[in-house]
Order: structure tokens, then sequence, then C-alpha cells
């Protein structure tokens, strides 16, 4: 009888040295995951094109779909891995509906054209490039786009 109140002593002094446990909201199956400290990787510097580096045509956005392609042609001496394009949405009033900037990765090599292919600024597919076949529904838009930088 007498060891009972020592057990239970010693059994509160142990869930005290466990601590606090913190509540969460995952239900524990995280675990922390160790990572390796790596030097960084050398990256290439960007090349602003002359006005003739690269040519961009041939356009295209239909209503239903979710990417938009653009041709694009090398006229440089060496290949491009990437490209960075600025594409400027406008409806055909020439009201601006919407700009950002696309990264793509593409090769291309000297002399040669290459269709790029990117996600579409039209999540909700209501609109159309007014040069593709016209749908029954839709509204039409235009396109300014440049070339900002390559790699």
């Amino acid at each position: 009888m007498k060891r009972l109140p020592l057990i239970l002593l010693l059994l509160v002094i142990a869930v005290a040295a466990q601590g606090k446990k913190t509540k969460t909201t995952h239900s524990g199956r995280l675990q922390r995951a160790d990572v390796a400290v790596t030097t960084p990787v050398e990256v290439m510097p960007a090349i602003i094109p002359d006005s003739g580096d690269i040519t961009l045509a041939g356009y295209d956005k239909p209503l239903r779909t979710r990417r938009e392609t653009i041709l694009a042609s090398n006229h440089r001496a060496d290949t491009i891995d990437s490209l960075f394009i600025t594409i400027r949405y406008l409806d055909t009033d020439g009201r601006q509906l919407h700009e950002r900037s696309v990264a793509i990765g593409q090769t291309i090599p000297s002399g040669e054209t290459r269709q790029l292919q990117f996600p579409s600024w039209d999540v909700q597919q209501s609109y159309y490039y007014h040069l593709s076949t016209p749908p029954r529904a839709g509204i039409p838009y235009r396109i300014m786009a440049r070339v900002d930088s390559l790699k």
C-alpha cells in the first residue's frame, strides 16, 4: 500500500516530463524531411533580343480550349532554349482586357520555327481569338505580343 503513492508520483512526473501535446489540424502522419543543401546551379543569363531575332505569328485560341498557341521563328545564329513573351489581350475596340508574361521552355534551332503552347488566360472559356473560327457565342479579342527575353 505504501508503494501506491510512490507509483502515482512517478507516473505524474513521467506524464509531466513528456510535455504538452500541441493540437494540430492534420492527423499526425506528416514527418519532418531532412533537406540536403546543395550548391546553386549556374543560371544562363537572359538575352534581350533585337527586333528581328524572333518572329511571332500564327496565334490561335478557339473558344472552348484551355491552351493558346503561337508560332515562333528563330532568326538568330544560335539555338534558343526558352522564351519569355508578354501578351496583351484587347477587345475589338482596342480596350485592354488582360496582360501577362509567359515563360515557354521550347528549343528552337537557328533558322527554324516551332509551335509554342501554353495555358490559356481565359479560364472560363468565354473568349476566342478574332481570327479563329467564330463560334455561335463568345467574345472575340485581339492580341499584341512581344518577346521580352530568351535563353
